[in-house]
C-alpha cells in the first residue's frame, strides 16, 4: 500500500469517491445494451462497430457522443457514469448507422458551432475529439474513427493536396476557401463572387 499514492491515482483518473446522489435505478442505453449483446456473443447487425475491438467502439460512440450533445468545448472531465452512459448512447445511435452518418454529424456539428470561416481549424470545431486523436495518433488503439474524423476534415475544411492530418498526408483537396479557389483560379475576389452568385452558389 506504502508503494502508491491513491489519492493523487485518484486525482489522475478523475474519480470522485465521495457519495454520489440516489439516483434510483437507470434503464440501460443503446450503447449498453449493444455491449451487454456483444459480450454474450450475439453481435447486432452493426458492421461498422462490429469491425473493430469492442473498447474502440465504446470510445468512439462516447467521444462522438460527447461532441454532438455538448459541443466543441463540452467538459468531459466533470462526467459521471451517468454522463458517460448518455452521450455514448448519442453516440451510438450516430456510429451504429455507417461512416458517412458520422461525417454528416461532424459535418452539422461545424456548423452549428458558428465555424463556417475557412479561418477556423478542426480543433476548434470538433474540440475534444480532435484532441483525444492528436493525442493518441502514434499508440494507433483509436480504431477506424480515426479515419472517419480524417475524411471529415478534409470534407468540411479548405486542405490542399501534400498538407498532414491525423498523420496523413492529403492526396486530393475537397473543398476551397475564397482564398484558395482565388489562388487557384487567378481571378480577383469580386468576379469569382460574381460568378458564384451567377452559378447560384450564393445567396443575396
Amino acid at each position: 500500500m506504502n508503494a502508491f499514492d491513491l489519492q493523487k491515482l485518484f486525482a489522475q483518473n478523475h474519480l470522485d469517491l465521495a457519495p454520489q446522489e440516489n439516483l434510483g435505478p437507470l434503464s440501460p442505453g443503446s450503447l449498453q445494451r449493444y455491449v451487454l449483446s456483444r459480450l454474450n456473443g450475439h453481435e447486432r447487425d452493426n458492421p461498422w462497430l462490429n469491425r473493430q475491438d469492442l473498447a474502440q467502439g465504446v470510445r468512439a460512440c462516447e467521444m462522438v457522443g460527447s461532441l454532438v450533445t455538448g459541443g466543441p468545448t463540452a467538459d468531459i472531465k466533470s462526467y459521471t457514469e451517468v454522463d458517460w452512459a448518455l452521450v455514448g448512447s448519442v453516440g451510438f445511435d450516430i456510429c451504429s448507422l455507417c461512416p458517412t452518418a458520422i461525417r454528416d454529424a461532424l459535418s452539422k456539428v461545424r456548423l452549428d458551432a458558428g465555424c463556417r470561416s475557412g479561418r477556423t481549424g478542426p480543433q476548434a470545431a470538433f474540440g475534444q475529439l480532435f484532441n483525444r486523436l492528436k493525442k493518441s495518433e502514434r499508440s494507433g488503439d483509436d480504431g477506424p474513427i480515426r479515419n472517419v474524423v480524417r475524411e471529415a476534415i478534409i470534407e468540411n475544411f479548405s486542405i490542399g493536396p501534400g498538407e498532414m492530418v491525423l498523420e496523413e498526408i492529403v492526396g486530393r483537396r475537397k473543398v476551397h476557401s475564397v482564398n484558395s479557389l482565388t489562388n487557384a483560379t487567378g481571378l480577383t475576389r469580386y468576379r469569382l463572387y460574381r460568378i458564384m452568385r451567377k452559378a447560384q452558389m450564393l445567396l443575396d
